[in-house]
């Protein structure tokens, strides 16, 4: 039995969500893999920025009224990655555990499509936009109070 969505006018409630968290050198994906990441003490889910049609965030997780996205599908580059921060939140009391949800990865969406996964290429090859990692590489070692 599939759960019912909340929709508009017979529309599935759709937000595009993504989370910035703290990372280093010693402290990385890259180095420890996913469940290790999320689970180092020193992992932190500093910001997110969730949007869509009726809603706009950015901003700390613990501030954001976490029930407005009850029912909606959640759209992320890479979502494996942006699902397991969400739900290491959920496990450290910062969002609910009872938020009804589904996840759509454009990642995944961009290889059975048979376009470039990373989210440069991506970008370049499907919107013709030149995406630069010089912001994100300017985050590193830092956190929401930097």
């Amino acid at each position: 039995m599939t759960k019912k969505k909340k929709t508009t006018k017979g529309k599935t409630k759709v937000a595009a969500i993504d989370f910035e968290t703290f990372y280093s050198s010693e402290v990385s994906i890259t180095r420890m893999g996913t469940y290790q990441y999320v689970n180092h003490p020193e992992f932190d889910a500093y910001m997110v920025a969730i949007y869509s049609p009726d809603m706009e965030y950015v901003g700390q997780p613990a501030n954001f009224d976490w029930s407005r996205i009850d029912g909606y599908t959640l759209v992320a580059h890479n979502a494996s990655f942006d699902q397991r921060v969400f739900e290491r939140l959920q496990e450290l009391g910062v969002i609910p555990l009872n938020l009804k949800l589904e996840w759509v990865c454009t990642a995944d969406m961009c290889v059975y499509f048979q376009y470039q996964r990373n989210l440069k290429g991506a970008a370049k090859e499907l919107l013709g936009v030149e995406l630069t990692k010089e912001v994100r590489d300017n985050l590193k070692n830092r956190n929401w109070d930097d």
